[in-house]
């Protein structure tokens, strides 16, 4: 059975969670601004080409329904990792990854 290095993985994810947050907040941002943008253009607060409002009427909703289903993959993916971390705790503290076993 192939062994997990917990410390090396938590020392990686340490290494990786401040380019994450820089990330996650740029996309953020820059997603706020954009939303904004959209929002007046289709309620009609800035003028455009019809055309132009309707493409940007549809891309908002794709976007939208986009980040609804990543942040819905997210939320499983991080939901699944908090399973694995804690079975392999809980197999640690049990004594089930010591080779002594004699079942």
């Amino acid at each position: 059975m192939a062994k997990i290095d917990f410390t090396k993985a938590m020392k990686t994810l340490q290494k990786t969670i401040p380019l994450l947050i820089t990330v996650v907040f740029s996309t953020t941002i820059g997603a706020v601004i954009v939303g904004v943008l959209l929002q007046q253009v289709t309620s009609g607060n800035i003028a455009v080409v019809s055309g132009i409002s309707t493409f940007l009427t549809n891309w908002t909703d794709t976007v939208v329904s986009f980040f609804t289903t990543f942040g819905t993959a997210i939320t499983v993916t991080l939901g699944l990792l908090i399973v694995v971390i804690i079975v392999v705790l809980f197999q640690r503290y049990m004594g089930g990854g010591s080779k002594n076993d004699r079942m």
